[in-house]
């Protein structure tokens, strides 16, 4: 992993607002806060001070944030709001996180926004600012100032993940068979637990050396069960389609995994885990019916790699692709 940002408690941050944009602040991280010499239950009384404090410190981060939002913000002390049900028990705020008693986990705040990316100075005292921006607004956001690039690096945790479906080596006899309009089972989805992989799409994956995660499928609720750490090796990467191939042919491999991306939150999936427990996410859409796209990785005899799309359909108890009739091959 190449960032501590994930490891941090969800009661060690002091939240701030401006505008519907979240920004927190890790107090552990401060070298200033101790040299106030303010003892625990005091705090609430110069809590201005504690403010005001976090924010000098965090200074050259904040006026990179209004260069990059071409926006001058005024940064107020944010708290959220609790669920209709603890309103009802007489609470209209959710507690202060560093009011709580014990280290909560970040995933675990409640009422607080999804922190989806964390500013970095590259230069100077290290200094960390974690944001809570919606992920439409994200991917809108300009390109970082020129004048800003050697200063400030922007870690986004929201990462986009291939989902692999099953992997499987075919003789050349069988790669010839994957054309429009054929059926390709998935031998995977037969069985009682159904081990997918994923892959990062994009680069700086922190969850993982080499960005690839593993999980269960559940087509019934069109979700998936992400595990922690290295996980089960899917079981099929030297399955063939046809049975009694001979084995002395050459074998590609192939990979069907999901049209679509699915998005991880990286900062908290990595929370979840520290408690040791499982994540569980739904994908984009519902799994039956969905596109996927099946890529050779070996040469074909016109010297490109073949991308064939196809649906997800059922198969008895388990699933096939079939390819759609008359599209043409894509070719990288």
């Amino acid at each position: 992993m190449s960032d501590n940002t994930q490891e941090l408690p969800g009661s060690a941050l002091r939240w701030f607002e401006c505008n519907g944009i979240y920004i927190a602040i890790d107090r552990t991280a401060s070298s200033a806060l101790p040299a106030l010499g303010v003892v625990a239950d005091k705090e609430a009384v110069v809590m201005d001070l504690i403010d005001a404090v976090l924010l000098d410190e965090q200074d050259p981060l904040l006026r990179f944030l209004d260069d990059w939002c071409s926006t001058a913000f005024d940064w107020r002390p944010w708290r959220a709001t609790v669920s209709d049900e603890a309103t009802e028990q007489g609470s209209e705020e959710a507690q202060e996180p560093q009011d709580m008693v014990a280290p909560v986990p970040l995933h675990e705040l409640r009422g607080y926004p999804r922190l989806t990316g964390t500013l970095i100075s590259l230069q100077g005292p290290s200094r960390k600012l974690l944001l809570a921006i919606d992920a439409e607004s994200l991917s809108m956001m300009p390109e970082i100032p020129e004048a800003w690039q050697s200063l400030v690096k922007f870690q986004s945790h929201l990462m986009p993940y291939r989902l692999q479906l099953q992997q499987m080596q075919l003789n050349t006899e069988e790669v010839e068979k994957l054309e429009p309009g054929a059926l390709v089972l998935l031998p995977q989805s037969f069985e009682s637990d159904w081990s997918i992989r994923m892959e990062a799409s994009l680069a700086g994956s922190i969850l993982e050396t080499h960005c690839k995660l593993h999980a269960f499928l559940d087509t019934t609720n069109s979700r998936f069960k992400l595990l922690p750490g290295a996980g089960p090796e899917p079981n099929g990467d030297a399955q063939s389609l046809t049975a009694g191939t001979d084995t002395e042919s050459e074998f590609q491999s192939i990979t069907v995994e999901l049209e679509d991306s699915v998005p991880i939150n990286e900062l908290y999936t990595r929370s979840v885990w520290q408690s040791q427990l499982n994540l569980v996410l739904p994908l984009a859409q519902e799994f039956l019916g969905s596109r996927v796209v099946i890529r050779t990785d070996g040469v074909t005899e016109h010297g490109v790699t073949k991308n064939l799309p196809g649906t997800l359909m059922q198969v008895g108890i388990g699933y096939g692709v079939l390819l759609e009739q008359g599209a043409a091959l894509a070719v990288e």
